[in-house]
């Protein structure tokens, strides 16, 4: 039965709106009937789309998704191709915002690392001339003491032998002054001179011990002030030597907690807490990593957000 032109063209239309190529069309020649339209849109719904096979078998072989319409396939595809493409593309903005939020932090931190050594360095620095100069002058204030001390044992000394020289002067003249008040008595060889003589030589001999216990005591008494003033002097040093200890313990556990044991600058005085092996991690380490996951979260958004759009322009 002979098909009109408009009936073909009315027919051809229908297909075409329904997506059918023109190459199918064409297999049934230059006219259609409405039987060869019923076929052709027939076998054109059987065929598989191009790239169905991309999708999961669950969903290709879900019933409901069988009894789709073919427009209503061809939907569900692009919306699978465009997931797929962004998935792909969501790993690769993942690797380039990591690199360039790591680019980009590292200078910042870099700076920070550098002036936190700096002042953990200055700090122990300071500290270490503080206790030196500390040192020294307690060391110069012993030499003080032992100094004086000579020189006032000395002085003793000399005061001392002074004293004997006019307690000996003063008997040989007492001594004297007796014998020629003996001999005008005329008791040159009498029992009363020799009493009297043996009576001045016991308190010349009094008196001459007496001056040397005197002199003694003084010289104990300067050693011990002396020592008293070397020990406590010493005591400060232990002290300030102890103190310093303390600080740079407490500085240097501050500085690895935030630094790290990898970060920390050698610091006299101080044994890390961590080992090449087991090392402290330190804030500055979290600190660096949050402000990097940060700085990757913007730049992949940023990147995510392009690459959606350029996806959906390439599949329009």
């Amino acid at each position: 039965m002979a098909v009109s032109s408009k009936t073909s063209k009315a027919n051809i239309a229908e297909l075409r709106a329904a997506g059918v190529p023109d190459s199918l069309i064409a297999n049934y020649g230059g006219k259609l009937n409405n039987d060869e339209k019923t076929k052709i849109l027939a076998s054109f719904k059987n065929q598989p789309l191009a790239g169905e096979d991309q999708l999961p078998d669950s969903l290709r072989n879900d019933p409901a998704y069988s009894a789709l319409p073919r427009d209503m396939k061809e939907i569900v595809l692009y919306n699978y191709q465009i997931q797929k493409t962004n998935d792909q593309q969501k790993a690769i903005n993942l690797s380039s915002a990591l690199q360039q939020a790591t680019e980009q932090a590292e200078p910042y931190w870099k700076n920070i690392l550098l002036v936190a050594q700096d002042e953990v360095l200055r700090s122990f620095e300071q500290v270490n001339g503080d206790y030196d100069s500390s040192v020294q002058r307690q060391l110069r204030i012993i030499d003080n003491i032992n100094e004086d001390l000579a020189n006032n044992k000395n002085f003793l000394s000399l005061e001392e032998q002074s004293a004997l020289a006019t307690i000996g002067r003063n008997y040989r003249s007492n001594h004297d002054e007796l014998i020629d008040s003996a001999a005008g008595a005329g008791l040159t060889f009498s029992t009363k001179r020799k009493i009297a003589e043996q009576r001045l030589t016991e308190e010349n001999s009094s008196m001459v011990e007496s001056t040397k216990r005197q002199a003694a005591k003084q010289q104990r008494d300067l050693e011990i002030d002396a020592s008293r003033g070397i020990l406590e002097t010493n005591k400060g040093i232990q002290d300030l030597t102890r103190q310093v200890g303390d600080f740079k313990q407490n500085t240097g556990r501050a500085a690895e907690k935030y630094l790290g044991t990898s970060n920390l600058p050698t610091l006299q005085g101080y044994n890390p807490l961590g080992t090449g092996t087991n090392p402290v991690t330190g804030q500055f380490y979290e600190d660096k990593v949050k402000d990097i996951e940060l700085r990757k979260q913007t730049l992949q958004n940023e990147l995510n957000a392009g690459s959606l759009n350029l996806s959906l322009q390439n599949m329009l």
